[in-house]
């Protein structure tokens, strides 16, 4: 709930309104992902110390097959970072022009694709074949886990109910943000599940 409270534009007018609009473009999205990071990891901790019991643990090739399907996970996952561009995806240009006093440039949003100097989307790598790759890419690690306990099947429940919510809010903001353009893209890639024939990459 706070995740997404703070993805809202609601509150990021909200610090702008306080904070001035230039140190919102510097400064929300890293702040936004130091949440992120602390918030999750305190969950993690809680959900560990919890009592749980297995409810299945694979062996032999079907263990090294959902062990091949995390990395294609993890791989996917990197893809989107690379093609959005982990600097900024982390919010550190525009922290950058803040402290250097020159203008600063605006954030990315939602977790991409996001948009080159020239204004054209950069659509390539694994957005070419699915619209919300890191998001695909966090579901396959988590039910792709070779032993599966019942705290970790409720949080994989739970999280891939939240990327699917998500996901659709994140399409409402991008579409504000890019607009035509993003509704292009859009029209000719699948929303979670990824193409895996060969697309024309755009970017």
């Amino acid at each position: 709930m706070l995740h997404s409270a703070l993805a809202d534009r609601r509150a990021k007018e909200a610090f702008a309104r306080r904070f001035g609009t230039r140190a919102r473009d510097a400064w929300y999205r890293p702040l936004f992902n130091a949440q992120a990071v602390v918030a999750t990891a305190a969950l993690a901790a809680w959900a560990w110390r919890q009592p749980d019991r297995t409810l299945y643990a694979t062996r032999g090739p079907l263990r090294a097959l959902l062990r091949v399907g995390q990395l294609a996970g993890l791989a996917l996952g990197a893809s989107a970072l690379r093609e959005a561009g982990v600097a900024r995806f982390a919010g550190v240009p525009g922290a950058w022009d803040w402290v250097r006093g020159a203008p600063v440039r605006p954030p990315m949003e939602a977790q991409g694709p996001t948009d080159r100097d020239d204004g054209v989307l950069r659509t390539g790598g694994a957005f070419a074949r699915v619209r919300h790759p890191l998001n695909t890419a966090f579901a396959v690690v988590l039910w792709c886990s070779p032993r599966m306990t019942v705290n970790l099947a409720a949080v994989s429940a739970v999280s891939t109910i939240y990327l699917l919510v998500g996901s659709v809010r994140e399409e409402q903001r991008l579409l504000q943000r890019h607009g035509d353009a993003y509704e292009a893209y859009r029209g000719g890639r699948p929303f979670l599940v990824p193409l895996l024939s060969n697309y024309q990459e755009n970017g």
